[in-house]
Parts: C-alpha cells; structure tokens; sequence
C-alpha cells in the first residue's frame, strides 16, 4: 500500500504518518499522526476529563484490567524496574535525600503519633508492672528482631518499660 487518505486532513500520506490500530481493515488509523496530535493538543482538557470520569465511574474494571497487566507482564516489568534502578542510582539517592529532608518534620511528627499510639496501647496491655524481669524474658528481649512493641505484648510489659531494660541489658552484655 503505497499511501492512505486522511479522514482529517484530506492528504494521501505514506503508510509510516499513520498510527496502526488492528480494528480497521487495513490496519492503519483513519487519521494521520500529525491529525491525531492536532486532534488531542485542541482537545487536551475535554479527553483529560473524560478519562477522568471514566476512571471514577469504572474504578473496579480498570483495577482488574491493572492487576491482569501487571500478572501477564511481572517479569518483563521487573526486569524493567531493576534497570531503571541501575541506570539512574544517583538521581534516584538524590531525590529520596531531597524528599527526605522536605518532609523531615511531617516524618517526626507521624513518628511521635506512632510512639504515643504504641505506649498506649503497651500501657492498657501491661499486666506485669513492677515484677521483676526472669532470665528468659531478658533472653528473649536480647535476642528478638521484633520491634520493641511486640515484645512488650508478648511479654505483659510497656514499652518504656522493656525498652529500659534493653538498653540496661545490652549495657551489661557489651561491658
């Protein structure tokens, strides 16, 4: 197919200005791409709140059809992702200290809520306050990788309380 009426412009272009849709018979578009590009350059707010309205009104499709995408093609986009990371490790550091240091007071601040919601929730837990700590409960609070919340639970205690005595410990083991 040497060329293609546009349905736009009028022209006959080459097969190469035309988009390919495997819809039309001839598996080109019906406009030609500088067509198309006038099209959603005039038109750019119109279609941007269509999709809009489109995405709100069938949120759980688009969700579907995403997750069915991202199945099909995990490897291919992790593949991806791992290369990007790669190419463009400093940027990458850059932004993450930059984003960092913008939000570093929001950060401290969910921080403090998240400390004052744990040392509630360890303090209506507790159920051993001022017993003395055994030899096991010291064992496990050394050698845990869960967070200090977690053992306080575990354990009946509060947070500042196993938190104290982690420190204390780890004092003496070091010494």
């Amino acid at each position: 197919m040497p060329g293609k009426r546009c349905s736009g412009c009028g022209e006959v272009k080459g097969v190469e200005d035309f988009w390919r849709n495997k819809s039309r018979k001839d598996g080109l578009d019906h406009r030609c791409k500088a067509c198309k590009r006038r099209y959603h350059e005039e038109n750019r707010e119109a279609i941007a709140e269509y999709k809009r309205r489109y995405r709100e009104e069938n949120r759980e499709a688009a969700a579907e059809r995403q997750r069915r995408y991202r199945e099909r093609n995990r490897e291919a986009l992790q593949e991806y992702s791992r290369r990007y990371r790669e190419e463009n490790r400093e940027a990458m550091r850059e932004y993450e200290r930059r984003r960092r240091e913008e939000n570093l007071e929001a950060r401290r601040e969910r921080d403090r809520r998240f400390s004052r919601k744990m040392r509630d929730m360890t303090r209506e837990t507790a159920t051993r306050n001022g017993e003395p700590y055994t030899s096991a409960e010291d064992a496990h609070i050394l050698t845990s990788d869960e967070p200090v919340a977690v053992i306080a639970v575990e354990l009946g205690r509060t947070l500042d309380s196993v938190d104290s005595r982690r420190r204390s410990l780890r004092k003496v083991v070091t010494a």
